[in-house]
């Protein structure tokens, strides 16, 4: 979108990752239009890409670039059950999570996500000690979080996601009962 204001792309990009949610983003209610999920996803991270190098310092094109990196990761891993794929994915968000505040219930939002595709891609590719130990970290980190956000069904879900994967993580090695502690 040569000529078109910085604001107006950011907000097309942001649209186009909504409208991926919607279309075939797996772990959310979405309507099995994967491809074009994956083709709005490539666009919006294109635009965001771009808009990136041109405004680095821009924490809300950050996020959102973070959000489109995110679900591509999160339909490699569970749409076509390529975890390495996902992994590469993966590893194209870290550092702009790193550079996006903490202090922000955005950023948590991502990061909430960002640590649930990690524990996913780490599980897939059966590295179930490091799985462990990010499930661990997000639940101390979960902890850490602002009570009035504590009570909200992603809080839930995310805490669930890591005891999830603590879980399967201890199975998997061997330690089944410990898999169970939590199960109560």
């Amino acid at each position: 979108l040569p000529g078109v204001a910085p604001a107006v792309r950011l907000e097309t990009a942001a649209g186009l990752i909504r409208l991926a949610e919607v279309q075939g983003v797996p772990n959310r209610p979405n309507i099995g239009e994967v491809d074009q999920a994956r083709r709005n996803l490539a666009r919006a991270e294109a635009m965001l890409a771009d808009l990136a190098r041109a405004q680095p310092a821009d924490l809300a094109v950050l996020r959102e670039l973070a959000w489109a990196r995110l679900y591509q990761a999160d339909l490699a891993v569970w749409q076509d059950q390529r975890a390495s794929e996902g992994a590469r994915l993966l590893a194209g968000v870290e550092p702009l999570a790193a550079r996006i505040r903490s202090d922000d219930p955005q950023w948590r939002a991502l990061e909430r996500f960002r640590r649930a595709v990690r524990m996913d891609v780490l599980g897939w590719m059966e590295r179930y000690g490091e799985e462990i130990a990010v499930a661990e970290d997000s639940l101390a980190w979960l902890a850490r979080h602002p009570p009035a956000e504590r009570v909200t069904p992603a809080f839930a879900i995310a805490r669930a996601d890591a005891l999830t994967s603590r879980a399967e993580g201890l199975f998997y090695t061997g330690r089944a009962q410990a898999s169970l502690a939590d199960a109560e």
